[in-house]
């Protein structure tokens, strides 16, 4: 009896610890990329995507520090970024999904992004572009249009801007968003935006829902109007992150550190955010000690 009872405690014990283990990784649904920027991550200037196919290329002066979970990117702030290639529904396509990142900042000078893409034909004349700043806001002074160059964000401490720009064959329409929010208190943050399925209104107008999360919890949406959507160019450019990539010069340099960086294909529920946002294991199957164990065979593809 004595040996029935061992081997049930036994069983119930790694059940129990497999139930944990599993809760705290991320979710792999709609996965397509993933950077931990992990030390056994890169090689060189390569940082490699975990769970996909598209690696990051790191340039310019970095540091390798402690990171959220395991390692992070350092960013200086002097001309480095990382280059992630242009792929799936994350600029290249129009469809939904969901990017991720976690950071740790103090800068507060002036903004800076998390990525901002600007690329012909953009409204190239006013800066307009497509992603997320930090202690940024929309310059008001410049609506009615100013000829001559202009940039549509200036800098306001504890804020997250975001723009949504849509490339078009003669010109580009813009929307923008932005909620307080004290990131850039040296202290980690998650930062989720997830662009929703379209939608149709009552009388037929095309729509997507957007979502802004910070560790956790939901800060703002909206929705944009895809009505037009036959017209629509797909970007071109690769994603900066940590800077703006404007037609390939790179600018604003992000400095802080960057880590766990993942895009899905589709949008997540409020739990598969909060689930993420939890975790600290990533896609590894063992406790918080950080035992380097990767669920390599088990990668979707």
């Amino acid at each position: 009896m004595k040996t029935i009872i061992f081997v049930l405690t036994t069983v119930l014990c790694i059940l129990s610890m497999s139930g944990y283990l599993l809760a705290n990784t991320i979710v792999t649904d709609g996965l397509v990329s993933y950077w931990t920027f992990d030390l056994n991550n890169i090689d060189g200037n390569i940082v490699e995507d975990v769970w996909g196919e598209n690696h990051a290329e790191i340039v310019g002066p970095t540091n390798i520090s402690d990171g959220y979970i395991r390692q992070g990117l350092e960013l200086k702030g002097l001309n480095n970024y990382v280059i992630i290639p242009n792929f799936a529904n994350f600029g290249s396509q129009l469809g939904p999904f969901t990017f991720e990142i976690i950071v740790k900042t103090t800068y507060k000078k002036n903004w800076t992004p998390i990525y901002r893409v600007i690329e012909e034909p953009h409204c190239d004349e006013r800066d307009r572009g497509h992603g997320i700043s930090l202690n940024a806001s929309l310059n008001f002074q410049n609506r009615p249009f100013i000829p001559g160059p202009q940039d549509d964000i200036i800098t306001k401490e504890d804020s997250i801007h975001l723009q949504r720009s849509y490339r078009r064959p003669n010109g580009c329409s813009s929307g923008t968003s932005g909620f307080s929010s004290q990131i850039s208190d040296g202290k980690w943050h998650h930062i989720v935006y997830m662009d929703g399925e379209p939608f149709a209104d009552d009388p037929g107008n095309g729509w997507k829902q957007r979502y802004f999360y910070v560790d956790g919890e939901e800060k703002s949406r909206g929705r944009h109007n895809t009505s037009n959507r036959d017209n629509i160019l797909p970007y071109t450019e690769p994603i900066y992150l940590g800077a703006v990539n404007k037609n390939g010069k790179a600018s604003k340099f992000f400095r802080g550190i960057i880590d766990e960086v993942r895009v899905y294909d589709r949008g997540l529920t409020y739990e598969e955010i909060l689930q993420n946002y939890q975790s600290r294991n990533g896609l590894s199957v063992e406790p918080t000690q950080k035992l380097p164990t990767v669920w390599g065979t088990l990668k979707k593809r």
